[in-house]
């Protein structure tokens, strides 16, 4: 390694935070927008992540099933009657 392969800033520099640098500290030009930047000017709305108390229920049903075995009901109809129980309205 040579003397004159590094070069130490001896002043601090000026950080402009809208440019993007590479690794190197080469400014990056953009041509076009990137995937990112599409993705930010599209924010859903928290109404969008809405579901229906079907669909709730649906995926307590699937939950139950794949965590609890099936053992511990001891029957269909006692799996069923918990289940039942489970969709009356609140």
């Amino acid at each position: 390694m040579s003397e004159t392969s590094i070069q130490l800033q001896t002043q601090a520099t000026f950080i402009d935070g809208s440019v993007s640098l590479d690794s190197a500290g080469r400014p990056v030009i953009v041509h076009d927008l990137s995937q990112a930047r599409r993705q930010t000017k599209y924010k859903p709305k928290f109404a969008e992540f809405v579901c229906s108390p079907g669909e709730v229920y649906r995926y307590v049903v699937l939950v139950t099933k794949a965590v609890v075995p099936q053992a511990f009901w001891g029957s269909a109809r006692n799996f069923d009657v918990v289940m039942q129980s489970e969709q009356a309205p609140c």
